[in-house]
């Protein structure tokens, strides 16, 4: 059986995004492409999610189960791209689990960083049971 842990996670910080006025119905991933129509090179894993909030401002989301600094650096230059595209968004990162470097990088970022758990090392703890446990916390 497989799990949609983008819609997982997203889930699992709706009421983090509705506080600040993100409704995660609105939330869609989106392709990126440059101005001659080419996507964006592969190298780069993370995948960038469009939101909407009630006002109409964009919100430009990076989604991880693990987020590891190399992650949140890529988020931070896909968005920096999108930007110079036009497409102007508050930043945000949504991380299960999340290295404190990479939290360090999205604090000097300016990266607000929503998380379930920070750890020292990507491969430490159960996503699953951080998922779980933060389903329960938030009901």
């Amino acid at each position: 059986m497989e799990m949609d842990m983008e819609g997982t996670i997203l889930e699992v910080f709706r009421k983090d995004l509705t506080k600040i006025g993100l409704n995660v119905d609105t939330i869609r991933r989106t392709e990126i492409f440059d101005e001659e129509e080419q996507v964006f090179p592969r190298e780069i894993p993370i995948e960038v999610t469009i939101g909407e909030g009630r006002s109409g401002e964009k919100y430009i989301l990076g989604i991880s189960l693990i987020a590891n600094e190399e992650e949140v650096r890529n988020f931070s230059t896909l968005s920096s791209l999108l930007e110079r595209m036009g497409m102007k968004g508050n930043r945000i990162f949504l991380a299960v689990h999340m290295t404190k470097e990479a939290l360090k990088f999205c604090e000097k970022e300016g990266i607000p960083a929503f998380f379930g758990k920070l750890v020292e090392k990507e491969e430490e703890g159960d996503v699953l049971e951080t998922i779980t446990h933060m389903m329960l916390r938030r009901g």
